[in-house]
């Protein structure tokens, strides 16, 4: 899943989650605000995770800790707080 510059302003919803074993979420260079969805854990084989340059804030969801098949995290340029959770 990919956009950069065209993904609609607002919030991620929930149901993201129910998407199967994305690969990659790149949704960089947007206007995307709130906080990342818990459910984004369900997503075991991500690989690349790319949020950088929206307003995203508050805290990590520690459910990413079940992303054992990340290899690219890219949060920059976004108002989140915390620490990062722990990635095996």
């Amino acid at each position: 899943f990919s956009y950069s510059t065209k993904f609609p302003a607002g919030t991620l919803p929930t149901e993201i989650g129910a998407w199967t074993r994305p690969r990659e979420f790149r949704v960089h260079n947007n206007a995307i605000s709130g906080v990342l969805p818990t459910e984004i854990g369900l997503w075991s084989a991500i690989e690349e995770f790319r949020v950088f340059n929206n307003r995203l804030s508050g805290t990590l969801p520690t459910e990413m800790e079940a992303l054992t098949s990340l290899s690219e995290l890219i949060l920059l340029n976004n108002a989140f707080s915390g620490a990062i959770p722990a990635i095996a």
